[in-house]
């Protein structure tokens, strides 16, 4: 489990999808997607797969959709704490 805290912004000008960059520290040393539950601030889980993010770059990524930043309470620019939880 890691946890670390980010702000939800817009991704290439979609309102639907936003997409989160995770620094290689809070992946524990993985080098392939895998699956997670993640929670916002309190809310969640919800079910992700952190990817890496590729083209020579050691940083993941995963998608969150506009419900589920709302489930959460957030919008643009708004902070909150992010946790990871592998499933496996």
């Amino acid at each position: 489990m890691t946890q670390f805290g980010f702000r939800p912004e817009f991704f290439a000008n979609n309102p639907i999808c936003r997409v989160i960059l995770v620094k290689p520290e809070h992946v524990n040393g993985r080098c392939d997607a895998f699956a997670a539950n993640v929670m916002l601030n309190e809310a969640g889980p919800f079910p992700r797969k952190i990817r890496p993010w590729g083209k020579g770059s050691d940083v993941f990524f995963f998608n969150l959709t506009a419900p589920q930043c709302a489930k959460a309470g957030l919008a643009t620019n708004d902070e909150c704490a992010v946790t990871i939880i592998p499933k496996d």
